[in-house]
């Protein structure tokens, strides 16, 4: 009953914050447009708690900010922040793009990564290779931090070329574990 009730309260809460964010994206609230916990609650008929759990993720992504004692207030657009986002999605898809007539790659990038996952996550069997990612990881991030992006550049592609050959290493050896592991099976059938 109890887990019935917790799952009844995260679908609330998840349709609570889908519709607020309906709202928000198709300018039903305006940015810079102020608005209570108590209007939306009434407004999508439900309690506070989900509501503020919407809002509190809505915040976390950057579309609304909280007003000390005064409700919440939609951000305004950021046209800065939209402009870079559509900078970095140019060089992503030209490159995408470029790749694709040069017949390197094929099919979209939800089906690449889909295809190298049964072999990608072998790179976090290995306790060594776990604290090389994370190592590696944080300092391509303080890189990008302190805006040095070549060096960025470089540490991300010397971790995806090291994380590119230790999965295979752990692929071809597992490969063949298994096929000795088969070979000593039939053997034992066939006699």
């Amino acid at each position: 009953m109890m887990l019935d009730q917790k799952k009844a309260r995260h679908l609330v809460a998840d349709d609570t914050y889908q519709r607020l964010r309906h709202a928000l994206f198709n300018f039903v609230l305006m940015p810079g447009d102020r608005i209570t916990e108590q209007q939306l609650c009434e407004r999508f008929n439900v309690s506070r708690t989900p509501v503020r759990q919407a809002l509190f993720r809505l915040q976390q992504e950057g579309y609304v900010e909280v007003l000390f004692r005064s409700g919440w207030r939609v951000l305004p657009l950021d046209f800065k922040t939209f402009d870079a986002l559509y900078d970095f999605r140019i060089l992503i898809e030209t490159e995408s793009v470029q790749r694709l007539c040069d017949g390197r790659i094929q099919g979209s990038h939800l089906e690449i990564t889909e295809r190298i996952r049964i072999i990608r996550k072998l790179d976090f069997t290995r306790n060594t290779r776990i604290d090389a990612t994370y190592d590696e990881h944080a300092r391509i991030l303080r890189a990008i931090l302190t805006k040095r992006s070549e060096q960025a550049r470089l540490l991300l592609r010397a971790h995806v070329e090291a994380s590119q050959t230790q999965v295979r290493q752990i692929t071809l050896h597992q490969l063949e574990q298994t096929r000795q592991t088969l070979s000593a099976k039939e053997a034992e059938w066939v006699y």
